[in-house]
């Protein structure tokens, strides 16, 4: 008996509206049914603003069956209600953490251009090292990237013997205006060629003699700039190919 001292308590049907079969309150007391109409409210007002979602009809079956019947338990949408927002939250951290990924490449890309367009001489002794010919044998393309595109690299007067050979070098398509070239358009071929994974072949020896350059422009050549970007983007010299590090 919920209050004794209330006469009305000794009726067992009219603290229930006088309606046991759609209500019931064991204890005796409200909260749980006024719990189930706050919920119920909630649910409408996330289908005013979401629309009718799958979740959000889920939510409003539940709320109306606690309301109606005794057996569904009081808060059963507010369970559903916290997987939807912890799914959002989910969500939105993997949103924030493929914002944050994009924002480091962007980032990577701008330091590769600074790099690529200013560097000077400071770059010949890793080149050097890294893809130089001295010691160096003659060796095929690996088995495991043949197949792979192969663009041509070297000095000017090498890659265009390579082009009059069909080869695939790095240039703007044809017809095009030489002065259409640049440093900035020539890092962006070679980071589309990267990107793609392509083998490079080497046509011009790789030696301080075409290593070097203008003197006003970092005193090296665009070939240097181009192997140190590869050197950067982790490839390897096998024979006369640079081949990616996968």
């Amino acid at each position: 008996m919920p209050e004794p001292g209330d006469p009305q308590a000794l009726n067992r049907y009219a603290y229930v509206l006088n309606n046991p079969l759609r209500y019931t309150d064991p204890t005796g007391h409200w909260v749980e049914s006024a719990f189930d109409v706050i919920s119920l409210g909630l649910t409408l007002n996330d289908i005013r603003n979401e629309g009718f979602t799958f979740w959000n009809a889920v939510s409003l079956a539940t709320d109306m069956a606690s309301v109606a019947l005794p057996i569904v338990p009081a808060g059963a949408s507010h369970v559903i209600r916290a997987g939807k927002l912890a799914n959002k939250a989910v969500n939105t951290v993997d949103t924030a953490a493929d914002a944050a990924r994009m924002i480091n490449r962007a980032a990577d890309s701008t330091a590769g251009l600074r790099r690529f367009t200013s560097a000077g001489t400071e770059i010949v002794p890793d080149v050097l090292k890294a893809f130089g010919d001295e010691g160096r044998t003659l060796s095929a393309i690996p088995d495991t990237f043949k197949g792979r595109r192969v663009t041509t690299l070297g000095r000017g007067g090498d890659t265009a013997a390579a082009k009059e050979l069909g080869e695939r070098i790095l240039d703007l398509p044809e017809p095009h205006n030489p002065l259409q070239w640049s440093l900035e358009v020539n890092y962006e071929w070679l980071q589309a060629a990267i990107k793609n994974g392509d083998v490079f072949y080497l046509a011009s020896p790789v030696n301080a003699k075409n290593l070097a350059g203008d003197p006003r422009h970092g005193g090296i050549s665009v070939f240097a700039r181009e192997l140190d970007a590869l050197l950067q983007a982790g490839y390897q010299r096998v024979g006369d190919y640079l081949i990616p590090s996968r």
